[in-house]
């Protein structure tokens, strides 16, 4: 049986986990990015995929999702939609499609774990007075 091979990881999510700095040559240098917003909830969506998308965009990682994601994004709340409908009904494949754009968004535990965010600096309160 062929292993298929792994897919390139999002420059952002790269970005996000360091890979760019450690290994910048694996990157492309002007990579095409979307400059359209992901909108709101396209109108073919069932009624419960289009109330998980606000819901679902909102915990996505910033800078992520943009126009080019969209209907990536939309399949994901329908399959989520269908997961919440009853997780008995949806088929192991169907689930595994689920977790699969959830990885290639940087979500899940273990691709939180791979990713390094800023740290917030924090404000000196007397800073003002030195």
């Amino acid at each position: 049986m062929l292993d298929m091979a792994r897919l390139p990881q999002p420059f952002e999510i790269a970005q996000l986990k360091g890979a760019v700095k450690k290994d910048p040559q694996r990157y492309q240098k002007d990579i095409p990015k979307s400059k359209a917003p992901l909108g709101s909830a396209p109108e073919y969506l069932s009624d419960k995929a289009k109330l998980l998308w606000d819901e679902l965009r909102s915990e996505m990682i910033p800078g992520v999702l943009t126009g080019t994601e969209r209907q990536l994004f939309a399949k994901c709340c329908e399959l989520e939609a269908e997961w919440r409908d009853d997780p008995r009904k949806m088929t192991t494949p169907r689930l595994a499609q689920l977790i699969r754009i959830y990885q290639e968004f940087g979500c899940g535990a273990v691709s939180r774990q791979k990713l390094a965010t800023a740290k917030i600096k924090e404000e000196n309160p007397f800073a003002a007075y030195l």
